[in-house]
């Protein structure tokens, strides 16, 4: 029996969900793995469960983690037998486990990775529980929450494919060519907000758009009814590390990435549905001087973390609309860095709507993923984007600047859209 890869999920046939961590084991054949089993270990005592096509069986309690991992897993059919190999061999897998998905294909991130390739390997899946810090006054999570999550998981599944592990998620020809990434667009749009406890999965993909420029979208579903409550999409570019200049994507980079970019292209929301931002006028409407990251507010390159920004950004608007409003659209551009001892400022005002005001349909499959425009007609069924979703006069817009307080240069501009709280 093998160490096949692990997973974070309730356990369905309790009479409370059981939410843990969990080793998944395997017996196989020259055919493939025969079934799996789990081994629990975030309650209380481990838990061993041996995993069928359809249901979960078997399930019983172990005094220890120890014990749990050497018992002996015998099904209802007698598929799993025996006891780990040890030492336990981790590596890449394909099989079932019901209440995830068919056809996932366990990924080599080690025994703590969590997540998951889709069949054919090019959308990355993984789940997350919302914990209590996650959650703002309103009891739901935060846009700087969301914002984590999607960089957690963009950067997971670069480590799934192979990317360093160094939390830059670069390719070996990056390595060799000096380049990193850098983020210069990033667009969320969030239809429903999760609550503590609640369980979110996220699919995410990248691909390349030109030999400059690469996109990562992202689709947020609740875990329990697959409901899409938010949808997301980035511009990456290559940065020089040593001379911290933009770099054009070397031929065999590129040859990396697109192995790993889905085919034909896939969109979590249109590829014109981000409008190009206003520039905002002075005197702002609201501002906020004196901002400095802390020591927590740092990335691995000495720079202020993407997700400090939003908040940063956020913090000029009146206390009156965050009371009385939610966030259901954030668009930011990123035109420089950032570091510890820059002292920020942050201008916000209230503007018109975007001049685009008719809404942008597209096609979707059933599980929200948008289709290429030649595959559309054939499949799917048409989304509706933000501005159809809601009521247009219910919403509220507002233009943003964040940029260095002496020189006033400026760091990243955005726009956001408000609506009223239900």
């Amino acid at each position: 029996m093998e160490l096949v890869g692990t997973l974070s999920r309730p356990i369905a046939s309790q009479p409370q969900p059981l939410f843990g961590r969990a080793r998944i084991y395997s017996q196989r054949d020259q055919n493939g793995p025969l079934s799996v089993a789990a081994v629990i270990t975030g309650s209380s005592s481990p838990i061993v469960t041996s995993l069928e096509k359809g249901n979960t069986s078997s399930i019983k309690s172990s005094t220890s983690a120890i014990s749990a991992k050497a018992a002996l897993l015998q099904s209802e059919s007698g598929a799993i037998a025996g006891r780990p190999s040890s030492p336990i061999q981790e590596h890449a897998s394909s099989f079932n486990v019901p209440g995830v998905d068919e056809g996932l294909i366990w990924t080599e991130g080690g025994s703590e990775q969590l997540g998951a390739l889709l069949e054919g390997g090019s959308v990355y899946r993984e789940r997350f529980v919302i914990r209590c810090y996650e959650v703002g006054v309103h009891k739901t999570a935060s846009i700087e929450t969301i914002a984590n999550l999607l960089q957690e998981v963009g950067t997971n599944h670069a480590h799934s494919v192979g990317y360093s592990k160094d939390g830059l998620a670069t390719t070996p020809g990056m390595k060799r060519h000096s380049l990193i990434w850098a983020t210069t667009r990033i667009h969320i749009e969030m239809y429903k907000y999760p609550t503590w406890g609640d369980v979110v999965e996220i699919d995410t993909w990248c691909q390349l758009e030109s030999n400059i420029l690469t996109r990562r979208d992202w689709i947020i579903r609740l875990s329990n009814s697959g409901e899409v409550i938010g949808r997301g999409t980035s511009s990456w570019v290559m940065m020089n590390s040593n001379t911290r200049r933009l770099a054009r994507i070397p031929p065999d980079v590129w040859e990396e990435i697109i192995s790993h970019c889905p085919e034909p292209s896939l969109f979590a929301l249109p590829p014109d549905a981000v409008d190009k931002l206003s520039k905002l006028k002075e005197p702002a409407d609201h501002s906020k001087s004196s901002l400095c990251a802390r020591r927590s507010d740092l990335d691995m390159n000495q720079h202020v973390n993407n997700v400090t920004y939003i908040a940063w950004m956020l913090e000029s608007l009146p206390q009156d609309l965050v009371d009385s409003s939610e966030l259901a659209q954030i668009s930011i551009e990123y035109r420089r860095e950032c570091s510890q001892n820059d002292m920020v400022e942050t201008l916000a005002s209230q503007t018109a709507p975007a001049a685009k005001a008719e809404a942008i349909k597209q096609c979707t499959t059933t599980d929200g993923v948008l289709l290429s425009k030649d595959s559309a007609e054939s499949k799917g069924v048409c989304l509706l984007t933000l501005v159809e979703r809601e009521r247009p006069e219910e919403l509220q817009h507002y233009s943003h600047v964040l940029r260095l307080q002496d020189s006033k240069k400026e760091i990243n501009k955005g726009h956001t859209i408000w609506r009223k709280r239900t």
